[in-house]
């Protein structure tokens, strides 16, 4: 299809475009955002998909493809507005597929990005009226702070369409192009100076913080996956694990009305923002759970702030690396104000490309001779006018988290923020912590925070790190060895020399380095693995690159096809 305009992906783009393709075809669901969206009576079928198409021709990002075969970078390609195509799934058992089958496949099914708009659209109908809308999109294209404004100006084009009068929307101001061109033309002292931070916080981070804690897949009788819906915690009984057949993980969250007033009075004695509080907790649980004074994680921050960004509908978010030292066994108060001043460094630099960021690690992993796994992330995440729906602290254990496994993160911590209480949910990889270490873990972050409520506390570290229970840390010390690797072969090592040295037009390749050492660009990884695959080579992964294993070692973990 011809398109209207194209540009390079945003900054906040890549995070999610980079993810989506590390993450293997089954897994690529868990990034969707589902959303669902009550209709107003009156409505016919015409006019909802009337609203939409507007919604298509007001914002480009709803009719975007992203190209990774363009040269020299990815782009963003924006194609004329058309209809939205509008799948319809009935109550009424009238033989066609239900709703739920039919919003479980749209949600379920990965996006073609290079052909396929960011957003699929379903209809519930009862006795053939609409009665609800039910919205996917793809993470490259929305965020948060997207869907608000899109739930926004839908409601307002039905009203409109209901009661027979104009919409009463905005101009555009800014798409998503626009916001390229804007990153584009940021001055290249600014770009600098986020660069050079991010380099020095790289060279900050624990090569493995879990690397104490970390066993091996499969070995030392690590319990598989629980799996199944929802339950109260407790021991795992003998016979509950299941194979999931890749990476085992666990999910567990603690809801607590009592959290939320807690925080936000310790926030305000120590006058820095609720999450700087969770953060805290966050690292000095974590730091009892992996023995180590340092611990790395990686906050998802907005680039949402004041200026022509705002306005634009795209996703505008990545992950700011963030390192605390808890070295010199500091008391909760100065917990709180060293993360709340690596917090603040990290948001002031945190509007840069995210590819550059993870090229600094490699770099610094290279440095050290080792890959940097500094994979936990934290989100924040706030709910107004919602309820927690709990009126006492509770733990549950959640539904392995099947397809997250996949993501290559070691653990995800989410906070959300309800009107009435706090969720601290906590996914993590059996691998890096099990079932009743997650369950500590949460107990424990909620004990540190609620020990620290009048003012009058003030704990030391060595009784802040007691709280969760944990086992005694073992001793693990060191690199974990590699894994077993083919012999060299001439043919793998030159296939894959060639791939890189022609995606990211090198006239020639050091196989003794990594691929950023040796001048391959992250951005250009989705198209190195495609061009491997088109070659007849597997057994190498997007993620496989950005660490710091040299050419020539990756190159013996290839295989041909057939």
């Amino acid at each position: 299809m011809p398109e209207v305009r194209s540009s390079e992906l945003c900054w906040g783009q890549r995070y999610h475009w980079l993810r989506y393709h590390q993450v293997p075809p089954g897994a690529r669901h868990d990034a969707h955002i589902v959303a669902n969206c009550p209709l107003p009576k009156g409505l016919s079928l015409s006019r909802l998909r009337a609203v939409l198409d507007h919604l298509v021709l007001r914002h480009e990002t709803l009719r975007t493809v992203y190209d990774a075969d363009a040269l020299p970078w990815p782009r963003q390609r924006v194609q004329p507005p058309g209809p939205l195509p509008l799948r319809v799934a009935s109550t009424d058992a009238d033989g066609t597929a239900g709703p739920a089958a039919v919003v479980a496949e749209l949600a379920g099914t990965e996006f073609d990005m290079a052909t396929e708009w960011p957003m699929r659209a379903c209809a519930v109908t009862t006795g053939g009226v609409p009665v609800r809308l039910v919205v996917v999109f793809n993470h490259v294209a929305f965020d948060d702070g997207s869907l608000e404004v899109f739930k926004g100006e839908f409601e307002e084009l039905l009203t409109a369409a209901v009661a027979g009068r104009p919409a009463r929307l905005p101009a555009v101001a800014h798409q998503p192009a626009d916001l390229a061109a804007l990153e584009a033309a940021r001055p290249a002292a600014e770009r600098e100076a986020a660069l050079r931070h991010w380099r020095e916080e790289a060279a900050r981070v624990p090569a493995d913080q879990f690397a104490r804690r970390r066993v091996p897949r499969g070995a030392g009788g690590r319990p598989t996956a629980s799996g199944g819906p929802a339950q109260s915690c407790g021991p795992a009984e003998p016979g509950e694990q299941v194979d999931s057949g890749g990476p085992v993980a666990y999910g567990v969250s603690l809801t607590s009305p009592e959290l939320l007033p807690v925080v936000r009075e310790i926030a305000a004695r120590h006058a820095v923002w609720p999450s700087a509080v969770h953060l805290a907790a966050y690292a000095v649980t974590m730091a009892a759970y992996c023995g180590e004074e340092r611990i790395a994680l990686r906050q998802l921050t907005s680039h949402r702030g004041a200026g022509p960004r705002t306005s634009a509908l795209t996703c505008m978010f990545s992950p700011a690396l963030v390192c605390v030292d808890l070295g010199g066994a500091p008391r909760f108060s100065e917990v709180v104000r060293r993360v709340a001043e690596r917090a603040r460094l990290a948001q002031q630099h945190a509007y840069a490309a995210y590819d550059e960021v993870i090229e600094a690690l490699a770099l610094e992993g290279e440095r050290r001779g080792r890959t940097l796994r500094a994979a936990p992330e934290v989100n924040f995440l706030t709910h107004a006018g919602r309820s927690c729906g709990s009126r006492r602290e509770r733990l549950v254990r959640n539904a392995e988290p099947v397809a997250w496994a996949r993501s290559a993160t070691d653990a995800y911590l989410r906070v959300h923020e309800w009107d009435d209480g706090v969720t601290v949910a906590l996914d993590c990889l059996a691998e890096v912590m099990d079932a009743p270490d997650a369950e500590r873990f949460l107990r424990g972050y909620a004990r540190l925070l609620q020990a620290h409520r009048d003012g009058t506390a003030d704990l030391d570290f060595a009784a802040m790190t007691a709280l969760p229970g944990f086992p005694p840390v073992p001793d693990r010390g060191g690199a974990p060895a590699d894994s077993p690797e083919r012999p060299d072969d001439p043919a793998s090592l030159a296939a894959l020399t060639g791939v890189v040295a022609r995606v990211n037009g090198l006239a020639s390749v050091d196989a003794g380095r990594g691929y950023t050492g040796a001048g391959g660009r992250v951005l250009r990884l989705p198209r190195v693995a495609a061009e491997l695959r088109a070659a007849g080579w597997t057994g190498l992964e997007v993620s496989d690159f950005t660490g710091a294993r040299p050419l020539a070692a990756l190159a013996r973990r290839m295989v041909p096809v057939g």
